[in-house]
């Protein structure tokens, strides 16, 4: 297979390429723009079949007023991930450390509850 067979073109909003040439500079501008890239996608995801392995009985609904919204199939519920001095809650149980906080903490949502948060 030749170089040309053996990729792919995508393309992205410029706001998303600032962010993706942000990072790769940061991390590793010595290495190849493209193959960081490739890297950076299989890692995530991986994470997201990690996560469907993981808890397949929960799912994200969305991002809503600085929480994080899941639904849990075993529990037949739904569930509000938020921040409360600085510590990631669940509605559910009022703990820090379930798997729901669990979950939530693999999510790139999570990075916006602290932003949002710290405004």
């Amino acid at each position: 297979m030749s170089k040309e067979e053996d990729r792919k073109f995508l393309t992205c909003s410029l706001e998303a390429y600032e962010k993706i040439k942000k990072k790769h500079d940061k991390e590793d501008e010595k290495a190849s723009m493209h193959q960081w890239f490739s890297d950076y996608l299989i890692l995530n995801l991986e994470k997201d079949e990690f996560l469907a392995r993981y808890a397949p009985f929960i799912e994200k609904i969305g991002f809503q007023d600085n929480k994080i919204v899941l639904k849990d199939t075993k529990l037949g519920q739904y569930t509000e991930i938020y921040l409360k001095n600085n510590v990631l809650q669940c509605s559910l149980d009022e703990t820090t450390n379930c798997i729901h906080t669990q979950f939530a903490l693999a999510l790139p949502e999570c990075s916006k509850l602290a932003v949002k948060k710290s405004k």
